[in-house]
């Protein structure tokens, strides 16, 4: 076999080196590309790898550098959106050269990155990721709870020690109302790498709690730094939450997708907890003025109830007097009725007296001459008999008159007790003596509580004193049993 004439490892590589050079040497381009690592070394240069799938499969990859002086200047260049941009994962328009060595092969050195395409591709990603949400119907998910008219128990998911953070407490805990409201962190990154898993798991912990609502908060930044809050996991969890979540993402100029996902967005953080105060401010000025009103219709009633009790008193006291009147009036036509009858028959007694005498005499003086005797003892007798007749009738109509006197005093003294006890029932039975012992009226909602009033707890009534009225809340309602009538079963079942 003849000898092969092989090449050096050293050749080949060089000799693509040198077509590579030929066709390429310090030429740049613009690469669209994914960056599957990246490592920041001490020595201040940026060892990156690119790479591009196509169906899950991947169909190329290279590594690529951004040597020192290039990290600095692509740094001041993307300023604040240097992290969010330059990542694992992310996705970078840049200007690159192709270098090729013998040792280390090819790579690409990378000496700029255009910020624009980042913020394009965010947008374009995030309008993506609404038309999703808007084709599974999740957009208005949250929106269907009601939150509560007073917010009180709030849970806060966000990084402590942050400004977004201290701002939101800051509203709460001085509110110049000195409203008191129980919060509770549940810190979490809102940034970087591990901010989404964080969000998931606290939206997880919090989906069996009894907070009033979920308030997401991150103190502002630029639209990269807020990448976050355009991932359609977190917009998802938010908006099948069983709990109305509030944010408050701390950005002026732009709205995320968890914003609009949520129950209610604001601006800042300060801005939404500024809403949770007023909130609740405009309840308390409803209780505030539903009280004065319920008081003033109180008042207006209590004040009608006394002046018809003054009426009634008034009325009764005419009523009483007019009927005392009435009955002294009986008294006395029934007084001189008799007076009028006992001189009528001391008259008709008187005529008959007379009359007696004429014809006694008439009598006399017919038989004058023969029956002067007889006469004689006849006057005697009729003169003796008159006399006993006039003195007993006249004792009769004195013991009449007598017995007439005493029954009209008799009747005066009850009409005149009957007055009497009247005047102390109706003391006994004013309202002020009922209250001052021991008594109370128990009203709900402005009307008197009786048996056919329903209550039911949580219910507010009033109980008024004789020296206070009392606000009281109803825990409890038992049916009271008569212990008389549970007595009385009793010994009728023994029997």
């Amino acid at each position: 076999m003849s000898e092969v004439q092989a090449k050096s490892l050293y050749q080949v590589i060089n000799y693509i080196k040198t077509l590579i050079d030929s066709q390429l040497a310090n030429k740049s381009f613009w690469l669209k590309t994914e960056i599957s690592n990246i490592n920041f070394h001490n020595s201040g240069h940026c060892y990156l790898d690119f790479v591009e799938n196509k169906d899950g499969i991947t169909i190329a990859q290279c590594r690529a550098t951004i040597w020192g002086t290039n990290v600095q200047s692509i740094r001041a260049e993307l300023g604040d959106d240097f992290n969010n941009i330059l990542k694992k994962g992310g996705e970078v328009l840049c200007l690159v050269q192709v270098t090729f060595n013998q040792v280390f092969g090819l790579s690409l050195n990378i000496l700029q990155v255009d910020k624009f395409f980042a913020l394009g591709e965010l947008e374009r990603r995030k309008q993506e990721t609404i038309k999703r949400l808007t084709a599974e119907n999740l957009i208005d998910k949250n929106k269907v709870h009601t939150l509560p008219i007073v917010i009180q128990r709030i849970a806060v998911i966000g990084s402590p020690g942050t400004s977004g953070h201290t701002d939101f407490l800051k509203q709460l805990e001085k509110n110049e109302y000195g409203y008191i409201f129980e919060v509770r962190n549940f810190n979490c990154q809102v940034q970087g790498e591990k901010a989404e898993r964080e969000i998931l798991m606290r939206l997880d912990e919090l989906s069996i709690s009894s907070f009033d609502a979920i308030v997401l908060i991150r103190g502002g930044g630029s639209k990269l730094d807020l990448e976050v809050f355009n991932s359609y996991e977190i917009a998802k969890k938010i908006a099948l939450h069983n709990k109305p979540i509030l944010t408050g993402i701390g950005h002026e100029t732009d709205i995320s997708i968890v914003d609009i996902v949520a129950n209610r967005y604001f601006k800042t953080p300060s801005a939404l907890g500024a809403f949770i105060v007023s909130r609740n401010h405009h309840y308390d000025i409803q209780i505030q003025t539903t009280y004065t009103n319920v008081r003033n219709i109180y008042e207006v009633y209590i004040q009608r109830q006394r002046h018809r009790i003054k009426q009634c008193v008034t009325e009764f006291q005419a009523t009483s007097i007019s009927y005392t009147r009435l009955r002294r009036g009986n008294l006395h036509t029934t007084g001189n009725r008799i007076a009028a009858i006992v001189k009528e028959k001391l008259s008709k007694q008187k005529q008959f007296h007379q009359t007696a005498k004429q014809v006694i005499k008439a009598s006399l003086e017919s038989k004058i001459y023969t029956k002067q005797n007889r006469l004689n003892e006849i006057s005697t007798l009729l003169s003796i008999q008159s006399r006993q007749i006039f003195t007993s009738k006249a004792e009769s109509i004195k013991h009449f008159k007598e017995l007439a006197e005493l029954y009209i005093k008799n009747k005066l003294a009850n009409e005149k007790n009957f007055l009497a006890n009247s005047e102390q029932k109706i003391e006994l039975y004013h309202p002020d003596k009922i209250l001052d012992r021991g008594y109370s009226i128990t009203r709900l909602s402005g009307k008197l509580v009786d048996k056919a009033t329903k209550l039911k707890q949580q219910d507010e009534i009033e109980i008024e004193l004789i020296d206070r009225k009392v606000i009281a809340s109803v825990i409890s309602v038992n049916i009271k049993v008569s212990k008389w009538k549970t007595l009385l079963t009793k010994v009728l079942q023994k029997s």
